[in-house]
């Protein structure tokens, strides 16, 4: 797999797989008007409660969860 151009391109790839498949993990209820959203994979639910130390990123590829500042 190349490697990307420039720092942009770096940052939205998961850091393991270096897939660009990444979802954003969200928290709290989800109104019901996601629900097509999270179906289709345009995020991921991370739960009710979200903590400091909780992850931000899901990659669609390899499924593996990452903190905001690791993609």
């Amino acid at each position: 797999m190349d490697e990307p151009k420039n720092a942009n391109d770096r940052k939205h790839r998961c850091p393991v797989c270096r897939e660009k498949e990444l979802v954003p993990i969200l928290y709290g209820p989800l109104p019901e008007s996601l629900t097509e959203d999270r179906k289709r994979g345009a995020f991921s639910w991370g739960g009710l409660v979200m903590k400091p130390d909780s992850p931000r990123w899901k990659c669609g590829y390899c499924q593996r969860s990452f903190p905001i500042d690791a993609v």
